[in-house]
C-alpha cells in the first residue's frame, strides 16, 4: 500500500467517525509540535498547563512548573511560587513519614494526621491547596527529602529557568515532608545542600512540587 492509499484510508476513517478534515489536521499538527519540541525531558524545562514540556518560553501558553528531575518515567517539577511557613505551628507529629520516599504519600499522611488530631500542618496544607498557574488543588505536594536531594542536584538549571520567568529561584531553607523527630522535620539548605532537622514551628521556605508520568 503506497502513501496515497494510506492517506485515503485515514480520510475515509475520519469521515466514518464524524471528524472534519480540519479537525484531523489540527490533531496531527499538535502531536507533531509536541514531538518536535520535547524530544527529551530534562531539568530546567518548562511544564505547561496543557501538558506540553518545552525548553522554550512559548507566548500565550501558561507555564505551571519547571522540571526538577526525571526518574523511571516520572517527571518531578517545581511550581513557580513559594511561601514561608511553619511545618506545623503546634508540633504535629507524624512518625510514619520517617521512612517515606514519596512526598505525595507523605503529604497525604500529614494532612490525615492533622485532620484526625485537629492540629495544623501549614507547609503540607499550602502545597496541597496550591492552585496557581494552572496547577489544580490536590495536584501539588510537599517533596520528601529523597526528592529534594534529586531536585537540588539540578538547582542551577531550575533557577535559571525560574529567573527567566522573573520568579525567585530555590533559596534559603526548604521544608521536606519527612519528620526528623517529635519536634523537628527535615530541611534542606539550598546554599550548601546540607540536610538537618529544624523545629516544626519555625518559618522556612515551602515549594510545591508536582509529578506526572511520561
Amino acid at each position: 500500500m503506497n502513501k496515497e492509499e494510506k492517506l485515503e484510508q485515514i480520510y475515509c476513517l475520519a469521515q466514518k467517525l464524524g471528524l472534519s478534515l480540519g479537525e484531523v489536521v489540527d490533531c496531527f499538527s499538535k502531536k507533531a509540535e509536541r514531538c518536535s519540541v520535547t524530544p527529551e525531558i530534562v531539568p530546567g524545562m518548562y511544564v505547561y498547563a496543557d501538558g506540553l514540556v518545552s525548553s522554550e518560553i512559548i507566548p500565550n501558553r501558561q507555564i505551571k512548573a519547571v522540571v526538577g528531575y526525571v526518574e523511571e518515567g516520572m517527571v518531578y517539577a517545581v511550581c513557580l511560587k513559594q511561601a514561608n511557613l511553619p511545618w506545623s505551628s503546634d508540633f504535629l507529629s507524624v512518625p510514619e513519614t520517617k521512612t517515606m520516599i514519596s512526598g505525595k504519600e507523605a503529604t497525604q499522611k500529614i494532612l490525615e494526621a492533622a485532620r484526625t488530631r485537629e492540629k495544623r500542618a501549614e507547609a503540607a496544607q499550602w502545597c496541597y491547596d496550591y492552585a496557581e498557574d494552572g496547577v489544580k488543588p490536590g495536584e501539588a505536594f510537599l517533596a520528601s527529602m529523597n526528592e529534594w536531594t534529586k531536585i537540588f542536584a539540578n538547582e542551577r538549571a531550575i533557577n535559571a529557568s525560574l529567573t527567566r520567568l522573573e520568579f525567585c529561584g530555590l533559596s534559603g531553607c526548604c521544608w521536606s515532608s519527612i519528620e526528623y523527630s517529635i519536634n523537628n522535620s527535615w530541611i534542606l539548605y539550598t546554599s550548601s545542600g546540607t540536610k538537618t532537622g529544624n523545629l516544626k514551628d519555625g518559618n522556612n521556605d515551602v515549594y510545591p512540587v508536582i509529578a506526572f508520568r511520561i
